[in-house]
């Protein structure tokens, strides 16, 4: 009796053991099935977004990190020394030959004369073919210089007698109009240098207030020239050819 109560309990114990084994393989099944189920729906781009976003760190081990890119640098251009300096001095020869082209030649000025009337048309006549321009004007010219005893000194009573009475023996009386009408002149003279002679000697012998002044002569005709380095050569030639009046350069404005 009791060898059967022992086999009947190691039968159930048996029985027991199956009916865990099978328990436990179903459960494994169950929860394999359900993982299985939860990633496909979780990839699919209809589902909820409480199944997207299941964690799954197998899959992120499993994506390939992607490698760095390279930055290429560029390659440095060669430079042709040669082809470089052959530019260059093209570039500067075209930009001397623009300025020359675009700046004129400084222009020189010339002063013929002085001319008598009658010369001045002969010089005209000469210039109508010359390329440069000029114009004519007229001016008088000093002849020389007058030591004279101004007119309000001679209203005073200073007058010729009492000039000669001091040893002046070339004295005259200017009438001609003018500015020194009315004065005593006491010597003419082609320079100053000697003018200014008579003067001081007139002084020493106690003659006060004699004074020096151009002697006008009559009006004298000028060309005012004015043309390139070459136009003004030919412009000598042609004063040369004809022998009238001279050329100077222009007084400095």
């Amino acid at each position: 009796m009791l060898t059967m109560n022992f086999k009947v309990s190691r039968l159930n114990l048996v029985l027991a053991l199956l009916g865990a084994l099978n328990l436990g393989l179903a459960t494994a099944l169950a929860m394999n099935w359900h993982a299985s189920e939860v990633q496909k729906v979780s990839t699919s781009p209809g589902m909820r977004a409480d199944l997207i976003e299941v964690d799954r760190p197998w899959a992120k081990t499993a994506q390939a990190q992607p490698e760095p890119q390279k930055t290429i640098q560029p390659s440095a251009p060669r430079i042709d020394l040669k082809s470089g300096q052959a530019a260059l001095e093209k570039a500067m020869g075209t930009g001397s030959a623009v300025v020359e082209k675009s700046t004129p030649a400084p222009l020189l000025c010339r002063v013929w004369g002085p001319l008598l009337a009658s010369e001045s048309g002969r010089v005209a006549d000469s210039l109508k073919g010359w390329s440069g321009t000029f114009e004519q004007t007229e001016k008088q010219v000093p002849v020389g210089y007058v030591v004279y005893l101004p007119k309000d000194l001679v209203a005073k009573g200073l007058g010729i007698p009492q000039l000669q009475a001091k040893g002046v023996s070339e004295v005259y009386f200017m009438a001609s109009p003018g500015p020194l009408q009315g004065a005593v002149s006491l010597g003419l003279f082609r320079d100053r240098e000697h003018a200014q002679q008579q003067q001081d000697n007139l002084t020493s012998k106690g003659i006060p207030g004699v004074e020096i002044a151009e002697r006008p002569g009559p009006p004298r005709v000028y060309y005012i020239a004015k043309g390139t380095a070459e136009q003004i050569n030919q412009l000598e030639r042609i004063q040369t050819s004809i022998r009238l009046g001279r050329l100077d350069d222009c007084p400095a404005s």
